[in-house]
């Protein structure tokens, strides 16, 4: 046992119950004590709130670095078209001046004239009858006609062939249309009757006599 040995008891009324001691060490074993809880005291009053306190002081944290940029975003519809504008009015330019008149070419030269051809046609005539008397219509040289007899008419033309053998045509009218006898009238060139500048043209009756017609038609071909 050491010289000394202090025993407390704890305020909740703990009491020791045995001491032993084993290899120079004191062991105290405490017996629990019987309490009996007094009254509960009253309830304490609310102590007053204290002050706030100051702010404190803006730390000096250094700024964050930029943040990354961000992706493009994506394109935007396409908008409604806008309304036509009106047309613009029609300029009108000034006329421009008249250019001067381009100087006159050369005249060409003149072809050569070209063969005269053989005239065919030398003269043609229509001669009406009436009352036995024959009269000169539309003609190219004839100069007149002669009522040679009953059914016979001579042409006298202005124009002389080289000789009587030009080529002559002859047509008479009739005054009607009907078969019956003497109204079939043919023409025909007088016996010896052709010159080189007048014709005798002849009208017969189918049945052979000669009779004036209503008109004589003539027409001269030849050199």
């Amino acid at each position: 046992m050491p010289p000394f040995l202090e025993v407390s008891f704890g305020a909740d009324g703990d009491s020791i119950g045995l001491v032993t001691e084993a290899g120079g060490v004191v062991y105290v074993t405490l017996a629990a004590g019987t309490s009996t809880p007094g009254p509960t005291g009253a309830t304490g009053a609310t102590g007053a709130t204290g002050d706030t306190g100051a702010t404190g002081a803006t730390g000096a944290g250094a700024t964050g670095a930029t943040g990354a940029t961000g992706g493009t975003g994506a394109t935007g519809a396409t908008g409604d078209t806008g309304a036509t504008g009106a047309t613009g009015a029609t300029g009108t330019g000034a006329t421009g001046a008249t250019g001067a008149t381009g100087a006159t070419g050369d005249t060409g030269a003149t072809g050569p004239t070209g063969a005269t051809g053989p005239s065919l046609l030398r003269a043609f005539a229509k001669a009406t009858v009436s009352g036995g008397v024959p009269t000169l219509q539309q003609n190219l040289n004839v100069t007149s006609v002669t009522d040679t007899g009953a059914g016979q008419i001579t042409f006298n033309l202005s124009y002389t062939f080289a000789d009587a053998n030009w080529a002559a045509s002859a047509l008479v009218e009739r005054a009607s249309n009907s078969a019956t006898a003497g109204a079939d009238l043919k023409a025909a060139v007088g016996l010896a009757g052709q010159a080189n500048a007048s014709i005798l043209i002849e009208c017969h009756t189918s049945s052979g006599p000669l009779q004036d017609p209503t008109a004589w038609h003539m027409s001269a071909w030849g050199t």
